[in-house]
């Protein structure tokens, strides 16, 4: 009876001292070193790690990085593609590190861009941003001079929303080849006028006789209360730009827009040929007179 109490004891006894060592086996995972942590910030703005923009433009990404272990470096990559890579500098031991990246939407389409931080063990982690590249809905032109209309017809006086080059009478009227369809408006400087804007249709025959053109574009123009940050932040925006013009101020001719100043906002509808397509003139400086090299310098945006 005893040596059995003995056995059953014993084997207790045993059980016991398992169980003890299974509860303080090798706790070192509890001790493993986290990998880095990535936090973003987009401007503009990502929604769920995701941004939608148009063929040009620049998305800014502020990126920290956490490395409990150490921080080695950040990689961003364009579609599994290294992009650029920082690494800290050598000998220096951080564990937080901050940077900022800047990436130019290319063709359209779809791009995953992964930002991918590695701490000093050789731990990683990875965010990625989905990014749809979309095409922009208007053609913008930046810094256009015309100039005032010359004796000879040489000077560049006209513009073409196509393609944003600028033509001089002699370009239209020189040439085999059918010009005068694709000029939209002109630049005039008149003693009542001043510094003026005007469609071929209602260009005055006073300055320039336009008689032989095979087409008159009849481009409407209208001013507007527009500020020039309202004029930068809505360049691809149709609706907004519909709206400046159906709200904008006819002169006595719709053709013509006159008394033009630095930061004044024109609103545009080209003629039925063209589709009526609406756009925007910014006037940026202005030359005034009527010698050959007075000028007024434009931006203008254009519903495609």
């Amino acid at each position: 009876m005893n040596s059995m109490q003995n056995y059953l004891l014993s084997l207790l006894l045993l059980v016991t001292a398992l169980f003890w060592l299974s509860g303080c086996g090798d706790d070192s995972e509890d001790d493993v070193t986290p990998a880095p942590s990535i936090t973003i910030t987009g401007t503009p703005e990502l929604t769920d790690n995701s941004f939608t923009g148009y063929e040009g433009d620049t998305l800014m990404l502020e990126v920290d990085v956490n490395a409990p272990a150490g921080f080695n470096n950040v990689q961003f990559l364009v579609n599994g593609v290294n992009d650029t890579i920082i690494s800290r500098p050598a000998g220096n031991a951080v564990n937080t590190f901050s940077t900022d990246y800047e990436y130019v939407l290319g063709d359209v389409g779809d791009v995953t861009l992964s930002v991918m931080a590695t701490d000093d063990e050789n731990q990683w982690s990875t965010q990625n941003i989905d990014i749809t590249i979309e095409q922009k809905p208007t053609n913008h032109y930046t810094a256009k001079l015309l100039y005032s209309p010359s004796g000879d017809g040489n000077t560049k006086t006209f513009f073409s929303t196509n393609d944003g080059m600028t033509y001089s009478k002699t370009d239209v009227e020189g040439t085999v080849q059918t010009v005068s369809p694709l000029v939209d408006f002109g630049y005039y400087y008149g003693v009542t006028d001043e510094a003026s804007i005007a469609s071929p249709d209602a260009y005055p025959s006073t300055i320039y006789d336009l008689s032989a053109w095979t087409t008159r574009n009849a481009t409407l123009l209208r001013t507007t209360n527009m500020s020039v940050g309202d004029f930068t932040s809505h360049l691809n925006d149709i609706d907004y730009i519909n709206d400046a013009f159906d709200n904008g101020t006819a002169g006595t001719s719709e053709g013509v827009a006159s008394m033009l100043t630095p930061g004044l906002i024109l609103a545009f509808e080209l003629d039925d040929a063209k589709g009526n397509k609406r756009g925007l003139i910014r006037v940026l400086d202005i030359e005034a007179g009527t010698d050959n090299d007075d000028f007024i310098e434009i931006e203008v945006v254009v519903v495609k």
